[in-house]
């Protein structure tokens, strides 16, 4: 897919890891739902149209960890095979 600028969004990715007020670390961004673990949604993940149906017909959602360090956060994404930007992730 390409955009009038001629660019493919998809090869730009805002990953951002940022350090949340509780002091654990995580992603913000345009996150890619290979970073995430996919789970059985709850009501509140239905509801607030984070959710969507499996191909196996379970409702799902994509839920992203959090992490004690910025070293494990960006360890998590390599490990994924996400690849990040020095300013990025």
């Amino acid at each position: 897919m390409i955009n009038q600028r001629g660019v493919n969004p998809f090869d730009r990715l805002g990953i951002h890891v940022i350090q949340f007020p509780s002091k654990r670390w995580g992603f913000v961004g345009t996150l890619p739902a290979a970073l995430g673990d996919v789970v059985p949604a709850s009501t509140a993940d239905v509801m607030g149209g984070r959710a969507y149906t499996a191909p196996d017909g379970q409702i799902v959602t994509v839920k992203f960890p959090s992490f004690a360090t910025e070293a494990e956060a960006r360890a998590h994404t390599a490990a994924r095979g996400v690849a990040c930007r020095e300013r990025t992730c």
